[in-house]
This record gives C-alpha cells, sequence and structure tokens, in this order.
C-alpha cells in the first residue's frame, strides 16, 4: 500500500511514553505528524520524548498545526525546540 502525503490533512498530535524500570518512572512527550487515509492513522515523522513538560509541547504542537508546518521542517522546530529548553 502506497500513501500520498497531503499537506492538507497533516496533523501533528502530542505522543506520550512512559519509561519504566525497577527504581522509577518517567513520562516523555514528543510530537508526531500524522495523516489519515481511508479511516487509518498514519504517523509520518515523529519525534519522542522532547520534553517531560507537557504543556510546553502542547504549545509546540499546537503552533505547527496553526501555522501548517510541512513535516520535512519539523527537524528544524524540533531544534529550535530543544535550544529554547536548554536556555
Amino acid at each position: 500500500m502506497t500513501f500520498v502525503m497531503k499537506k492538507d490533512n497533516m496533523k501533528y498530535a502530542v505522543i506520550k511514553t512512559t519509561y519504566q524500570n525497577e527504581l522509577l518512572t518517567r513520562t516523555g512527550y514528543g510530537i508526531a505528524a500524522v495523516q489519515e487515509y481511508d479511516g487509518v492513522t498514519v504517523v509520518t515523522e515523529s519525534v519522542a520524548d522532547l520534553s517531560g513538560d507537557e504543556r510546553a509541547v502542547t504549545e509546540l504542537v499546537e503552533r505547527c498545526n496553526r501555522c501548517d508546518l510541512s513535516p520535512e521542517h519539523l527537524g528544524d522546530v524540533v531544534q529550535d525546540f530543544l535550544a529554547g529548553v536548554a536556555n
């Protein structure tokens, strides 16, 4: 099956990953570019565990959706986000 990316149905979503070992449990939040094809959701790009701050990642996702970010620029946006988190 081949999927053709259409920018008009591209959305970004928060992804949540929980890490657990015998000593601790930690949750990280990331971003995924997703598209719907005939009722099937396909992740076209994703970056997991950007931050433990769900609100910060949710705001990033909302900005990407408002700006209709092309998935080819997601890496640049993530780098800028991480540079801002480090400062």
